[in-house]
């Protein structure tokens, strides 16, 4: 099993340095993040996720810590 997790962390590892290299050689050659950006807004809408996560974080945030003045027990 170890040797099985071995070479998984290794794809893993080896996946997330191409695909930084890949990041990095499309900068130098200019890429433009604005154009990426909206391409990627139009088809999967992220700017409608980002502002989802971030309801669903307020949201989050005000129910769990809304008014706590100390450590409450439920009993």
């Amino acid at each position: 099993m170890k040797r099985a997790w071995r070479i998984i962390i290794s794809i893993a590892l080896i996946v997330l340095l191409l695909g930084g290299v890949l990041i990095g050689v499309g900068f130098l050659t200019g890429a433009d993040t604005n154009r990426i950006y909206s391409v990627l807004d139009g088809r999967y809408n992220l700017t409608e996720w980002i502002e989802y996560i971030g309801e669903v974080y307020r949201i989050l945030y005000s129910e769990v810590f809304a008014g706590s003045t100390g450590v409450s027990i439920i009993v």
